[in-house]
């Protein structure tokens, strides 16, 4: 350890190479305080309470002429108000689209974390453009019905509607396909990698 932190002859130590110090600066440069905390949890997974309590992170902020607040409470709300900046800017953006007549189709897909929760993953497609809705938690049993009304709860935060804006729908659910086939007209592709990946654990 002293070799790794001191230079040879020299008590002062040197500049860390770990990973996780390289990828907070490269968050911390350019961008401001709100996209930094908000990259370093969700793109790094580093806890709210960490990112309060690190002297590095702080550090850091600090040199890029950002303040960092002293409390988990103020940082979360850093990340909500970035949330809402990037939800209004989704918002115009599929405003555009449907301005351009320009039809969107999803990929539903189940995603469970570490701690053992699940989640519903919401990604939208049109043309070149690729945006992720984020994650839907799921409480208890998930039938499909639970499943589509889950979809269009998240799509009304984005003014989108399942029935005019949407044209296809690739999802790892199964049954899916005749709940929405009976309500709709989109058209529904189930991904077969992910029921041959959940034939296989059974």
């Amino acid at each position: 350890l002293k070799e790794k932190y001191s230079e040879i002859n020299n008590d002062e130590p040197k500049p860390s190479s770990c990973k996780k110090q390289t990828i907070i600066l490269q968050h911390v440069k350019g961008l401001d305080l709100e996209e930094t905390v908000n990259k370093l949890a969700a793109w790094d997974g580093i806890s709210i309470n960490t990112i309060t309590e690190s002297e590095f992170i702080r550090e850091s902020f600090t040199s890029k002429g950002m303040q960092l607040p002293r409390s988990p409470s103020s940082v979360m709300t850093l990340i909500h108000n970035y949330f809402s900046k990037v939800e209004q800017m989704y918002i115009q953006k599929f405003g555009v689209f449907k301005c351009d007549n320009k039809k969107l189709n999803i990929s539903i897909d189940e995603w469970i974390s570490c701690k053992n929760r699940r989640y519903i993953n919401v990604h939208v497609y049109c043309n070149e453009t690729s945006l992720n809705l984020g994650l839907i938690r799921i409480h208890g049993n998930c039938p499909a019905e639970k499943v589509l009304s889950l979809l269009q709860e998240r799509l009304d935060n984005f003014q989108l509607k399942l029935e005019t804006d949407v044209v296809a729908i690739t999802s790892c659910y199964g049954k899916i396909r005749k709940i929405i086939t009976d309500y709709s007209t989109v058209l529904v592709q189930s991904c077969t990698t992910s029921s041959c990946n959940k034939s296989i654990l059974r």
